[in-house]
């Protein structure tokens, strides 16, 4: 007999699944079923015809095990009493779990009592996550990972490293790990190349960067990339070098990228473009660069958008140190923004004082050891006023975050998407 209901509870209640049980989601969409081959597995339903394709699993085939338990101290896990150990568990003891939902948007995720997320199967398969999304979504409608001065996992300055580092992987894992969003600030250094920067350290080479975007579309068609591309250096000004760097900038993003590029009549509004056709694609765009933005027009070069005409996009950061004011800056934010034609950025990021007495407690990376984990763990206290969309479908598109791999805002962004998606299924007016 399946398990009713979408909920396993732990506690004195202490629920499992038996080899051979199924729990649904409360749409029927997705199941969850524990084989008699002793794999834990998420299926997806067609709901025409019924078929079901399998979209996550623990991995344990041909293990013996006889129960998958929600215990009373917060592990999800796989075992045999008659053995030792376990093939499988969620690694969550002690972390306040309460119980485990198989939710509507296809993910398994366990939760404390007071609605924080604990533990997601959106963990598991980020680099291909957008599969599952339905094509008729345009960017207004999905939620991403996005990351805060992407390029900057490394540098050669070393005076203030924690001020100007943000990252910690490059952007074939940050693309791996499920970010889809990247700001990116590119500097000009005559004689040496393109490089990104934040402040005064320069990062690794744009050419670096690029050649990892192209690896990583190389093997996935359905997912889709924003580059940013702003707060230009060494660009400015319409000399010679200036005029050598434009070119340079777009003949780097025409051969290394160019097979991938959205394609789109400069008069399309892209936040409106469905999935179906962004998948496998990247999306460029530039700020705050008008001159490269004519140059590119004038050389014929297509697939690079600007953000003020082709994307809008609301991006007004807190610049705060303390993680109540940073939370109220960009909820009040949310609550004052209004134009559905603007994606909106919640920028989840503090600013370090930048002052080399006090550099090294107040660093990009202690800031975000601070409030990434509360991304998640405030996720029940803030989901009516944040991650739910308005009723005019004014929603969070872009979750921006520093060490953003560390964070896994994955499974919060699939609930906001979920959420839009539900919107626009109900019937008109």
């Amino acid at each position: 007999m399946d398990i009713q209901g979408n909920i396993l509870y732990g506690g004195h209640r202490a629920q499992a699944i038996s080899p051979g049980q199924s729990m649904f989601s409360n749409n029927r969409a997705y199941r969850l079923a524990f084989q008699t081959d002793g794999n834990l597995v998420i299926y997806k339903i067609n709901q025409q015809t019924g078929k079901e394709d399998p979209i996550w699993a623990t991995g344990t085939t041909g293990k013996n095990v006889d129960a998958v338990r929600m215990q009373a101290d917060g592990n999800f896990v796989m075992y045999h009493p008659q053995q030792k150990g376990s093939p499988w568990s969620t690694h969550t003891n002690e972390t306040g779990g309460e119980y485990i939902v198989m939710e509507d948007w296809g993910d398994l995720v366990l939760y404390r009592g007071d609605g924080g997320i604990v533990w997601s199967s959106a963990e598991d398969h980020r680099d291909d996550w957008m599969r599952l999304l339905d094509d008729s979504l345009t960017l207004k409608d999905i939620c991403v990972p996005g990351s805060h001065d992407a390029g900057m996992y490394e540098t050669k300055y070393l005076a203030r490293r924690g001020l100007v580092l943000t990252q910690s992987l490059g952007l074939y894992d940050q693309l791996r790990c499920g970010v889809r969003y990247f700001d990116l600030r590119p500097t000009y250094i005559d004689g040496k190349g393109i490089y990104v920067y934040h402040g005064p350290a320069e990062g690794p080479l744009l050419q670096v960067l690029l050649d990892e975007v192209a690896r990583f579309f190389e093997s996935h068609p359905t997912e889709t990339a924003i580059l940013n591309f702003s707060h230009w250096k060494q660009f400015e000004s319409k000399n010679d070098t200036s005029q050598v760097g434009n070119l340079t900038f777009c003949k780097m993003i025409q051969d290394t990228l160019g097979k991938y590029l959205l394609i789109k009549d400069l008069n399309t509004n892209l936040s409106n473009v469905p999935l179906k056709e962004l998948r496998g694609k990247v999306i460029l765009i530039i700020a705050d660069h008008n001159d490269l933005f004519d140059f590119h027009v004038r050389s014929k070069i297509k697939g690079i958008y600007q953000l003020t005409i082709q994307l809008k996009l609301y991006d007004r950061y807190s610049d705060k140190r303390d993680y109540d004011e940073m939370r109220n800056d960009q909820q009040g934010k949310f609550d004052r923004h209004d134009n559905r034609e603007e994606l909106f950025m919640h920028n989840w990021t503090l600013t370090p004082i930048d002052n080399i007495m006090i550099v090294f407690r107040s660093t990009v990376r202690s800031y975000s050891e601070e409030i990434n984990p509360r991304l998640r763990q405030e996720f029940g206290k803030m989901k009516a006023d944040l991650w739910n969309p308005r009723p005019n479908g004014k929603m969070v598109n872009i979750i921006n975050m520093d060490y953003v791999q560390e964070a896994c805002p994955l499974a919060v962004c699939k609930y906001v998407t979920h959420q839009r998606l539900l919107q626009l299924q109900q019937p008109k007016p």
